[in-house]
């Protein structure tokens, strides 16, 4: 695959809602909800703005608790956390305050279990910062219940599972190969939308280029591959 980052649909709606996120009401930024299922490039889309924007980016886990996300975002803006949870806020809260920029949380579904979810809130209410939260399809639905926290969002974008229309696009970008319009639909179809497969087939597909010096991948060719569906 081509060492560059496609600019999907799911990407401009992403840099859409941020761009929204990052406009002041009323003096106040707030926080942005970016979910959706596993395969639309969530995690991938996060991790490429953060380095490209050069802000923090943090996985939350299933065992996180207040603390360790805490200490996870503090080492992230390159600061000590504290033994304390509210003197680690505190440090997080001076470092974005002198320095503004996003703070990026991925796997936020984690967070939503007593209360975690609540410290996201106090940092962007405190440093006056943007937070991105990323997390799966249902996400936005369960933070809906914390309605201190869901009325400061300011920005719900859903991510898509790939159509065609959107696989077409992608592979025409990443792929070293051209692929046919029939074989780019069998990918589709086999991938289900998801942007790993897809990764996974344009893997394919340049493999079978190779072996067979193939100027074009067809459907054929690529069907010989895995037993895929034509």
């Amino acid at each position: 695959m081509k060492a560059t980052f496609a600019h999907t649909k799911n990407l401009k709606a992403f840099l859409d809602g941020v761009n929204t996120l990052m406009e002041p009401v009323g003096g106040r930024l707030g926080l942005g909800i970016f979910y959706g299922p596993p395969g639309t490039g969530k995690t991938e889309i996060g991790k490429w703005y953060a380095a490209n924007k050069g802000c923090p980016y943090i996985r939350a886990g299933y065992i996180s608790t207040g603390h360790s996300l805490l200490s996870d975002i503090c080492d992230e803006l390159g600061e000590s956390p504290s033994g304390k949870t509210s003197a680690t806020l505190a440090t997080i809260v001076r470092a974005l305050s002198t320095q503004p920029r996003p703070v990026i949380i991925d796997e936020c579904d984690y967070l939503v279990k007593e209360g975690v979810i609540e410290l996201l809130r106090d940092i962007s209410d405190e440093a006056n910062s943007p937070v991105i939260m990323i997390g799966m399809e249902k996400f936005d639905g369960r933070v809906r219940r914390y309605s201190h926290l869901y009325d400061r969002v300011r920005v719900s974008v859903k991510m898509e599972l790939f159509s065609l229309e959107m696989t077409h696009e992608f592979v025409t970008a990443m792929c070293e190969y051209k692929l046919s319009d029939e074989a780019i639909s069998l990918i589709n179809k086999n991938s289900h939308g998801k942007l790993r497969l897809i990764c996974l087939w344009i893997a394919r597909a340049e493999m079978m280029a190779r072996a067979n010096k193939a100027q074009e991948v067809t459907a054929a060719m690529l069907g010989q591959t895995w037993g895929a569906g034509k």
